[in-house]
């Protein structure tokens, strides 16, 4: 089988708190790959707080624009600081 068609998508899910695993999971791939996750995927999506890793992995940087600003570490270190802030927010 030729592979040059191959395309690979991923889909990261919402759902508040529990963002913490796809963040660990993704983090773990950048880990043993060596590559960045928007390198390994044609095409990403997300739904809630999934879509806005999505478009923290796919943020460019100034000088390059095909290396990402943020890795998944920054986004979990980032997203875990402020976990209080946010869910403590709506409470009366």
């Amino acid at each position: 089988l030729e592979k040059k068609n191959k395309i690979n998508i991923i889909s990261i899910d919402g759902g508040g708190y529990r963002n913490l695993i796809p963040l660990i999971i993704l983090m773990e791939l950048e880990i043993r790959s060596k590559r960045n996750i928007s390198s390994m995927f044609n095409m990403m999506g997300g739904t809630s707080f999934g879509a806005i890793i999505v478009a923290c992995l796919n943020y460019p940087t100034v000088l390059n624009n095909k290396k990402p600003k943020y890795l998944t570490r920054d986004i979990l270190n980032k997203w875990s600081k402020n976990i209080p802030t946010v869910f403590l927010s709506f409470l009366p």
